[in-house]
């Protein structure tokens, strides 16, 4: 039946940019998505830092400090796995900041 189909769906994991959310990411992606959706489980995880206290959508995997550096970097690693650590993913995609985490997660 379809399913069982379902849930046999290779699974994609999806980290969206700074200043977006899961949700956000999602709906800039639609066209796509609902093509992807036809052969493959997409996971939209909401990054865990919260940028601006009135917006839940303002959200980032790091943060950069105004001498250049980075902060938080490892804590997104930490983050990201105990978020996915109940689920196996066949594939991971990102935008920007997201893609930049994926491609080091993928490392």
């Amino acid at each position: 039946s379809s399913n069982d189909n379902d849930t046999c769906k290779p699974r994609i994991l999806c980290l969206h940019g700074k200043f977006q959310s899961a949700a956000v990411f999602s709906n800039k992606i639609a066209g796509a998505r609902r093509k992807i959706a036809r052969e493959y489980d997409l996971h939209f995880l909401d990054g865990p830092i919260i940028l601006e206290p009135d917006n839940e959508d303002a959200r980032a995997w790091w943060v950069r400090l105004e001498d250049g550096s980075h902060t938080m970097v490892q804590e997104a690693f930490e983050y990201v796995a105990e978020h996915t650590q109940n689920n196996k993913y066949d594939a991971i995609i990102g935008f920007s900041q997201g893609g930049t985490l994926a491609t080091a997660l993928a490392l």
